[in-house]
């Protein structure tokens, strides 16, 4: 009886005597980015906001030369690298209407239902795929809003330590694992010296706090601009209270425990030693699919006007490519394999909003 070669190895096959056989590793990830442009400055901060597609992997940057849409104040909004954007409000703009004029109906702006008290403390905004999340700090409590179309529930939960001090509850990230909310909070007590790192597993009314880490003394996960986290599968991403720098933990873990990433921090820091900056500078997280986005912006040393922010992909532990952004030269330089692969020219650049998914 005759044996034959399945299809694909066949194919395979012929491919590698004439074009080598493609593995995953040759598949460029595609990466939705939006810049926005502010060329005549007003006292209602108009923008133009520019769509483009990044492709690390081979250091192109596909910038559509026409803008998408108008905005105007253009902060506080929340994408999933889709067509939809969503406006979350802050406590001082609440009811500030939102003023956006498509120009080529690639996106769509929605304001969220989600109110949030004057009060508040750090309110943070996720989008389910059905429902949204508002979650913020007041007094002793995490106070977390889920809406479902006309339909909002609030829930309160509070801090596991409680001596009748004042405590500062302080959302740092808000997201979804397996369809539940999941938190983590700085809860700082002014009795203690330091300031705890909490992660909060929500279902339903009831809360469970774990604890994953104590700032040290000379340290803070709010002073400056405080830290920020994101989720990307089974691991958490955070900014290093203690420095420029990027640390992780597995929610698998009974124990959580924050470890610098080596592959992360290195960029970092050849980034900050070129291009040095007043004080300690925060780096900041995107995601899309399974690519997490670090961005962090240099400079500003001495009163120089030479700010730059960079934006890494890394898949894993592997760097796929870096973006340098010169607002002084209105100039996107990509990055491949450490070398200058494209650039582009955006007058008027001021910013770039990253997916979050």
């Amino acid at each position: 009886m005759k044996k034959y070669l399945p299809f694909f190895l066949m194919t395979c096959f012929i491919s590698v005597l004439f074009f080598g056989c493609a593995t995953d590793s040759s598949v460029s990830e595609k990466i939705p980015l939006i810049f926005f442009t502010q060329t005549a400055p007003d006292e209602n901060e108009t923008t133009l906001a520019y769509s483009s597609d990044w492709q690390p992997q081979q250091g192109s940057l596909d910038l559509n030369p026409n803008p998408s849409f108008e905005l105007v104040k253009s902060l506080d909004l929340h994408w999933q690298g889709k067509q939809q954007i969503i406006f979350s409000p802050r406590p001082d703009k609440t009811e500030m209407p939102v003023n956006f004029k498509n120009i080529t109906n690639d996106f769509e702006i929605i304001t969220s239902q989600l109110k949030t008290p004057a009060q508040a403390l750090n309110p943070l905004y996720y989008a389910g795929e059905s429902k949204e999340y508002l979650a913020y700090g007041l007094e002793n409590k995490i106070i977390l809003l889920e809406n479902q179309g006309d339909k909002t529930i609030e829930n309160a939960f509070a801090v596991p330590e409680n001596d009748g001090e004042t405590i500062e509850v302080i959302p740092v990230l808000l997201s979804l694992r397996d369809k539940e909310p999941i938190l983590l909070v700085v809860v700082n007590n002014p009795v203690m010296p330091a300031e705890k790192l909490y992660l909060l597993n929500i279902n339903g009314k009831n809360a469970t706090w774990t604890l994953v880490s104590k700032a040290d003394t000379h340290c803070s996960y709010i002073a400056s601009g405080g830290m920020e986290a994101i989720i990307l599968n089974s691991h958490v991403y955070m900014s290093d209270p203690c420095g420029e720098g990027v640390l992780a933990f597995n929610l698998e873990e009974k124990v959580p425990t924050p470890v610098p990433v080596a592959t992360i921090n290195q960029e970092l820091k050849l980034a900050i030693k070129a291009n040095p900056s007043e004080a300690q500078v925060d780096p900041h997280f995107g995601v899309y699919n399974d690519i997490l986005l670090v961005r962090l912006v240099t400079g500003g040393a001495q009163g120089k006007d030479n700010l730059v922010e960079w934006l890494w992909a890394f898949k894993g532990e592997k760097l796929l490519g870096k973006i340098a952004i010169a607002y002084a030269d209105e100039k996107i330089t990509v990055y491949s394999n450490g070398k200058e692969v494209d650039s582009k020219n955006l007058p008027g650049i001021k910013s770039v909003l990253l997916p979050f998914n």
